[in-house]
């Protein structure tokens, strides 16, 4: 008579619990950020069990997918100003360090030349707000830097003189 070798219920049990959580657990999101466990850990290499890894108050998600912005550093573009702060104080771009890409970075416009940090000529004149820093040397608050009733774009711009036109002045 042969005996009949009983089956290991627990050891089963416990097998199928293993398979279901390698199957399952990657495709969980346990901080409700919208990213699987999988991709937090394997792709963008954040944390599966905090929405905001970096501590900037933008969720991790919304930072891949909407900001473009990392979502491992609380200052993506190395501007001096937190992704959040960003977001939902200045209205600039987390991942640009020059919002509007006037040659001065938007926490030097906002804390040192008190210009426009979303408009690149905060006065109105044709020059760029860090042209007339950097190059020209003229205000780039004010229109008129030399008060002459012309504006400084008007002044710095090369004019064509002569019946043809051909020839310039600057």
């Amino acid at each position: 008579m042969r005996r009949r070798k009983k089956k290991n219920k627990p050891a089963n049990i416990f097998a199928a619990i293993v398979v279901l959580s390698i199957i399952l657990i990657p495709m969980i999101d346990f901080d409700k950020d919208e990213l699987s466990t999988y991709n937090e850990l394997f792709i963008h290499k954040t944390d599966p069990f905090n929405p905001d890894t970096d501590f900037d108050l933008i969720l991790d998600n919304e930072e891949i997918t909407i900001y473009l912005s990392n979502p491992n550093l609380n200052d993506s573009d190395g501007d001096g100003l937190t992704d959040g702060e960003e977001i939902q104080i200045y209205r600039t771009d987390p991942a640009s360090d020059d919002t509007d890409s006037d040659g001065l970075e938007d926490y030097y416009e906002l804390f040192e030349s008190l210009t426009n940090i979303t408009n690149p000529d905060s006065d109105g004149d044709g020059l760029t707000d860090g042209a007339e820093i950097k190059i020209h040397k003229t205000g780039p608050l004010d229109r008129d830097s030399d008060n002459d009733h012309l504006s400084d774009g008007y002044e710095l711009t090369p004019k064509s003189i002569g019946p043809s036109g051909g020839e310039t002045v600057e």
